[in-house]
């Protein structure tokens, strides 16, 4: 578990797509694509931190945003994002 109801899960590759309600800590340098806001339930959140001194690329599905953007970086070794889901208004809101 990662507690709060996520599922937590180790990855050291590249992830299409990311799962909501999971909480992933990342190693090495690697990509995760989001999966479109749509197909997610407003509020619904994927939580990423950076365990190791990669850099951690967070890529949209699609035309959705992060925050007005297309993508965002961890990269800093053990900086963390939560991702929240708007739903049918295909954005990504960072908290």
């Amino acid at each position: 578990g990662g507690g709060g109801g996520f599922t937590y899960s180790a990855i050291s590759s590249d992830l299409n797509p990311a799962v909501a309600n999971y909480h992933y800590s990342c190693t090495g340098t690697l990509a995760i694509t989001l999966p479109a806001a749509s197909t997610l339930t407003a509020g619904e959140e994927i939580r990423i931190k950076n365990m190791g001194s990669g850099t951690i690329s967070i890529n949209r599905s699609g035309s959705d945003t992060i925050d007005g953007q297309s993508s965002y970086t961890l990269d800093v070794q053990f900086s963390a994002v939560t991702l929240v889901s708007s739903g049918s208004g295909n954005t990504y809101e960072v908290i």
